[in-house]
């Protein structure tokens, strides 16, 4: 990983671009002609989630992140994620997880894309 990638800023809104759960790529397709769904990380360590409904922005959650070199600790109220950033440019973020997403007690590998 190079060392540029620690001195990018991950500050912005970074629209839903894929998601690959073991290595199935879902292309995002939930976004409106008149808008992008997008996370956004702004101020001092907050990051929200909004979906664009009706070209009007629809707040799913709001919450707190803190950044370590390519460690991503993301906190929704109880909810908390931690994510190891593989890709981090000007134009681009990618992290990866592991997360029991369908309930059957076994962690499917994430990798979530994004586009500024």
């Amino acid at each position: 990983m190079s060392r540029q990638m620690y001195q990018i800023s991950i500050l912005g809104k970074w629209y839903h671009k894929e998601m690959v759960i073991n290595n199935v790529v879902f292309q995002y397709d939930d976004h409106e002609p008149c808008g992008k769904d997008f996370i956004e990380f702004y101020n001092i360590n907050k990051i929200r989630s909004v979906d664009i409904w009706s070209c009007a922005e629809d707040v799913n959650w709001i919450g707190t992140f803190s950044k370590i070199n390519n460690t991503l600790k993301i906190k929704n109220g109880t909810e908390e994620r931690i994510v190891e950033i593989v890709t981090l440019s000007s134009n681009s973020l990618s992290y990866k997880y592991t997360f029991d997403g369908n309930n059957d007690g076994i962690n499917e590998n994430y990798i979530e894309t994004f586009n500024h």
